[in-house]
């Protein structure tokens, strides 16, 4: 009988995020390190059956501050009640949305003292240096300026060198809301290994860098603690196959992030696409061009119109993804990600792993579509060739990335 690492655990782990892609970015790591692991697109329809790490999006990230605070307190009541104890709040990394309003409301709903947040993702690009956020060495954002009046108590701001005894040190009489530096993966491993040495005393608030350190500490606790005697814990996830398949990809775009537009700029110029076009009616040929075009690209203007325009542009979609004419379906933006996720009616995605840095695929559950590959991909990430990369995946032209050796960005002061 084959055991996840959460087989020796005593609680399944909840996790609470402020958009979709963040979700599947986090519930990703999560699946990495051996954990089954979903993603619950409402709070209020949680499909738990194989789940052992279940990430709720709570969609709050443009919310105004009491609401997005009550919603995630409804969805930390939820979760408790389908027996998850929330380990963990996932936060943007560029330091996006009502960060500390979330963070404060879950603090008090859990009964935790205080809060250690980082929004550190080093893997990204993203670190923070004494109160700075560094993305890709490029922007800085003031973290005490985007902080500032989100909450009404004091911050502690704790930056270099991190290490347990300054942590130790801090700790007698300190705020409960602590804000911390961290120029690298150690960094993070330190501060998650510090506040799990407090149990009960920090709610860990972080981006999917720390969740990395937290799901690897978990995993690696699961396999010493022996609550199940006889159980084998795997020391390493199997590897799930990549879900490629001769069948078109269906790219959804709704992100206007410069980057985004480089890389469907790429896409196009090295793949055969077919371009939808959002405000007409699908063309006559589109069967007979889906069994030549092996991408086809649908750009929505989230954000920038109303919900019922939008749905009634993915309308004629819907019987190809109900017969699954489409072997994959890859949506860049979380907003975009959410609206074509309740549109489609599934209540969750079970994640398989990571095509691409940040790049997370899955299956959907339940729905008109149930059982579709399906890849999230935020606005902000990749290279300039990462949707011809995960196109080429998805469609089974390619059954592998090579390994990049991981970039260490310099610190800045």
């Amino acid at each position: 009988m084959k055991c996840s690492a959460y087989d020796m655990l005593p609680q399944r782990i909840g996790i609470i995020a402020d958009d979709l892609t963040g979700a599947t970015d986090t519930a990703a790591v999560f699946a990495a390190a051996g954990f089954r692991s979903a993603v619950a697109i409402d709070s209020k329809k949680l499909n738990t059956s194989e789940a052992e790490v279940l990430c709720v999006t709570t969609n709050t990230r443009q919310e105004k501050p009491e609401l997005a605070a009550s919603k995630v307190r409804q969805a930390s009541q939820r979760l408790r009640r389908a027996g998850y104890a929330i380990r963990y709040k996932k936060l943007d990394s560029t330091a996006k949305g009502n960060i500390l309003a979330e963070a404060v409301a879950l603090r008090d709903d859990l009964g935790f003292p205080k809060i250690l947040i980082c929004t550190a993702n080093p893997k990204h690009g993203r670190t923070v240096i004494h109160g700075t956020l560094w993305i890709r060495n490029e922007t800085a954002v003031d973290l005490r300026l985007r902080f500032k009046g989100q909450t009404s108590g004091d911050i502690l701001w704790v930056h270099q060198p991190i290490s347990a005894t300054r942590l130790q040190r801090m700790l007698p009489g300190s705020p409960s809301v602590w804000v911390c530096d961290a120029a690298d993966a150690k960094d993070l491993s330190k501060l998650v290994r510090w506040a799990e040495a407090h149990p009960g005393e920090f709610l860990l608030t972080g981006s999917a860098g720390m969740a990395v350190e937290l799901a690897e500490l978990l995993k690696s606790e699961s396999m010493l603690a022996g609550h199940s005697p006889g159980k084998r814990v795997r020391s390493e996830p199997a590897s799930p196959p990549l879900p490629g398949g001769r069948k078109p990809v269906l790219l959804i775009i709704g992100s206007n992030d410069p980057r985004t537009a480089e890389q469907l700029e790429a896409l196009t110029q090295q793949r055969l696409t077919l371009q939808l076009n959002p405000t007409a009616s699908l063309p006559l040929a589109l069967e007979s061009t889906l069994i030549r075009a092996g991408v086809v690209v649908l750009r929505l203007p989230v954000n920038q119109a109303a919900p019922e325009f939008l749905r009634r542009c993915l309308k004629p979609l819907k019987p190809l993804l109900a017969e699954q004419r489409f072997g994959s379906l890859l949506m860049s933006g979380g907003d975009t990600a959410l609206l074509v996720c309740e549109w489609l009616g599934t209540t969750g995605i079970a994640i398989g792993g990571e095509l691409l840095p940040g790049l997370v695929w899955g299956r959907l559950q339940e729905g008109i579509s149930p059982g579709l590959v399906v890849c999230t991909k935020p606005g902000g990430f990749g290279t300039g060739e990462s949707l011809v990369t995960a196109t080429d995946l998805l469609t089974g032209e390619r059954t592998q990335v090579k390994a990049a050796k991981p970039k260490n960005p310099v610190a800045r002061s």
